[in-house]
């Protein structure tokens, strides 16, 4: 998809297009989406928002802002989401590539975020491809959603841990800006999930989803 332009986004207008590309991904009701006015001031006051363009479309973004635990800074990527017809392409990766190039240019070695551990393809490209760990399950977490994806289901979330410096990371190959159904192996050690393609030794354990 060489044609697809990632490119950090700005000004209202499109903020209002990303709102709009929640509003059709999610299948939500507008008032719960988020405001093109919050976006726009998380773009303004040091926040991260990237938008995969197409032929002048909004088909896929990604927002982050600045996060601290403990003493440490990092980014958490709040949302990200690709038009339904443009998913499987790899415009998913490459949004998340450009905010990885983004945070360590700034400053940030830790994106954090939360998936469904019972999506397969998303724990999949979280954990296999990206490489992120995971440390902390948590129960319900937003309750109930009231959007088209979630209603109804109980919102348990793994924490994606993505460090940025890990040596695994940085031998993956980093997009540069501008930007014009898997099985991962993983292995448990001091209470970490970590994937792998090369036999492990040690402890294992398998992830069953229903």
């Amino acid at each position: 998809m060489n044609n697809v332009e990632i490119r950090i986004l700005h000004e209202l207008d499109e903020m209002e297009a990303v709102r709009q590309l929640e509003i059709e991904i999610w299948n939500a009701n507008p008032e719960h989406a988020l405001s093109s006015h919050l976006l726009f001031v998380i773009a303004k006051n040091g926040g991260i928002i990237m938008g995969a363009w197409k032929d002048q479309c909004l088909i896929g973004f990604v927002m982050g802002f600045i996060a601290k635990r403990q003493q440490e800074y990092y980014i958490y990527s709040h949302i990200a989401g690709v038009k339904t017809e443009w998913q499987g392409y790899g415009i998913g990766e490459k949004l998340k590539q450009a905010q990885r190039q983004w945070a360590l240019q700034n400053g940030y070695a830790l994106i954090c975020w939360t998936f469904d551990p019972l999506q397969r393809m998303n724990a999949s490209f979280n954990i296999h491809k990206l490489r992120v760990i995971v440390q902390s399950y948590h129960v319900n977490l937003y309750g109930d959603m009231p959007d088209g994806l979630n209603h109804g289901l109980a919102t348990d979330r793994f924490t994606a841990e993505w460090y940025l410096k890990d040596p695994r990371i940085l031998n993956r190959p980093m997009l540069q800006l501008p930007l014009t159904k898997y099985n991962a192996l993983v292995h448990y050690d001091n209470n970490t999930l970590y994937t792998s393609t090369e036999p492990l030794d040690g402890e294992r354990c398998t992830l069953q989803i229903p």
